[in-house]
């Protein structure tokens, strides 16, 4: 995980830092496990979406469209897939 987000996320990653930057990792282990998102494709999603949108992207209520998802959905893929099809878009508007 940490080297896929040191080349995903370049710029963030650099100024976190290797302890803040595993600090984030287990934090959004753990936010993910609290909507049932286990598997590890799912949980890296998830982390990127925390790269891009905030480490508590989930209960900001600037974006609520992600709180939702993850409280309306059963799926845990799913779940994710809308997430991350739900961000792009967000990103686009921009």
């Amino acid at each position: 995980m940490v080297t896929h987000l040191r080349e995903s996320f370049t710029k963030q990653t650099e100024l976190l830092g290797e302890t803040k930057l595993r600090e984030a990792i287990r934090h959004g282990i753990k936010r993910a496990a609290v909507y049932g998102i286990s598997i590890e494709r799912d949980v890296c999603k998830y982390v990127d979406l925390m790269m891009v949108w905030g480490p508590d992207f989930d209960q900001d209520q600037k974006l609520p469209w992600a709180g939702q998802t993850l409280r309306t959905r059963n799926d845990p893929s799913l779940k994710t897939s809308v997430l991350v099809e739900t961000a792009k878009k967000k990103m686009q508007e921009k």
